[in-house]
Parts: structure tokens; sequence; C-alpha cells
């Protein structure tokens, strides 16, 4: 009898041991595709006139050192959002009297124009001077919008807005803060065969965002793992059990100790899987 504990606790132990080593692998290859939070910088510009904060803007085609309100005309030149001198932790500004807000969570002053803007959403500019919308096409980008748009933001006020063809719309702008990172943003297109481009749609809709393909496998691969060392910890815990029975009728008590510990065990090898599978899409 205590030479099959010896070897069930061995082989829970290897298991579990296993286990935690390939979420740690797993987890620590989903952090470095992870871009890290940076610190909030920001940089000195010249402008023709005063812009007010919050405002998306852009350099001049012909004097990169000066910025005007970015709209959809000039968003290839995009570089941030002007922001207060004091709210940057890495200042490279000199006498300029424009901050700019490059990279690091800044209130960014947005619209709904292209469409409600949700958390994860790419903010890029819009047909409004200085003011940004959500974009799920490609192009240069501000940054990743943190919350909602909702009539309840910073600064949320409705205005009416013509059209080219003199139709009024009524538009939702407000604040809402947006981490900077100025890049060209590629829609994520789901690849793989059907089941994989299903997994992938499923798994964006669990995780609110656009999932790729190196996530969704990552994560697939943390579940078949747990699956994996949970059926081999189950079946070899069962095969124990029935010879231990076997041998000593008397030792069924010490036996479904131990078998309720393996639920335990599995319960919680299963639920790490998860819980580190949901980490890899979410962040």
């Amino acid at each position: 009898m205590s030479r099959i504990v010896t070897k069930l606790g061995r082989c829970i132990g290897w298991s579990f041991g296993l286990m935690i080593t390939a979420v740690f692998l797993c987890l620590s290859l989903a952090t470095a595709t992870v871009k890290a939070d940076a610190a909030t910088i920001s940089q000195g510009y010249s402008s023709a006139t005063s812009l007010p904060l919050g405002m998306l803007v852009s350099t001049s085609s012909t004097d990169l050192t000066q910025v005007s309100l970015a709209t959809i005309d000039n968003v290839d030149n995009l570089v941030g959002v002007t922001v207060t001198k004091n709210s940057s932790a890495i200042d490279f500004s000199s006498q300029n009297k424009v901050q700019v807000g490059t990279s690091g969570t800044f209130y960014v002053t947005v619209s709904n124009i292209n469409g409600d803007i949700k958390k994860n959403d790419r903010v890029t500019a819009s047909p409004i001077d200085g003011v940004g919308m959500k974009t799920a096409a490609a192009g240069k980008v501000v940054g990743v919008a943190q919350q909602d748009l909702t009539s309840t933001s910073r600064q949320a006020t409705t205005k009416s807005l013509s059209d080219k063809l003199g139709k009024t719309h009524n538009i939702l702008i407000g604040q809402i803060p947006v981490s900077i990172d100025v890049s060209f943003y590629q829609p994520v297109v789901p690849s793989g065969n059907g089941v994989v481009r299903n997994i992938q749609s499923f798994l964006s809709s669990v995780a609110g965002k656009p999932i790729s393909t190196t996530r969704t496998l990552l994560s697939l691969l943390i579940l078949l793992i747990g699956l994996i060392v949970s059926t081999i910890v189950v079946f070899t815990s069962i095969g124990a059990s029935i010879r231990a029975i076997g041998r000593n009728p008397l030792s069924h008590r010490s036996v479904n100790m131990s078998l309720v510990f393996v639920i335990l065990l599995v319960a919680f090898l299963l639920g790490g899987a998860f819980l580190s599978s949901y980490f890899i899409l979410t962040h």
C-alpha cells in the first residue's frame, strides 16, 4: 500500500511540476508579446494658434517642429495629443508652447462619428479637427481606447453637425483615456483553416477584442496541457486505488481520502489552465 501511495505521490508531483512549468513558459512568452506600458512622455512643438488640451495633432508637411489639429487629411503625420507640461514623466520640450503626449495614457477628445467607441478600440483622426474616432480599417492610429465613450464621459456633450449632403447628425463628443502609441494599425485577420478561424473568432468575442493567431495557439496549448496532465493524474490515481483496494480491502477509507485530494488537485490544475489562457487573451 505504501509503495503504491509513494508512486501515486510521485506521479502527481511530476504532473503538477510539468503543468506549472508549461504555464510559466507560456505566460512568459505571452508577456513578451505584450507591449509594456511605457512611461508618459511628451514633446514640445510650436503652433501658429493656441490648441486646447486633449486634441489630436499632426506635424506640418513642411515643418516637423510645428503641429496643428489632426484631421483625416493629415492623419499620416499624426504625432499625439495635446497635454499639460506637468502631465508627463519625461519631457523633451524646450521653449515651444505646445506640449504633445507621445507615449503613455492621456485623456483624448473623441466622438462617435464613426460608431460607438468601446474599450480596446483603435482611435484615429476624424473629419472634426483634433477630435478622434474609432477605426476598424488599416491606417495611422494614435492609440487604444481605455474606456467606452458614453454620455457620462469627461466633458461629454452632443453637437449637431451637417454632412456634405446637408443632413444633420447628432454627434457625441467627450474625453476618454487613450493609451498613446502612434503606429500603423493593421486589423487582425483570422488565419489558418476553418476550425482555427472559428476558434479565433470565438476567443475574440470572449476577450472583447481581436485575438492574434499566436495568442489563440498559446491559450489552446495551455488548455491542452492542463487537460493532458489532469487526465494522467486521474487515470493514475484510479489505477493505483483499484490495486490498493484489491491488495487490502480495509484501505478503502484512505484511498477515498486520496481520491478527494486528487479531485481537488485536478480542479486546481484546470482552473489554473483556464485562468492562464484568459490572461493571455485579455492582456
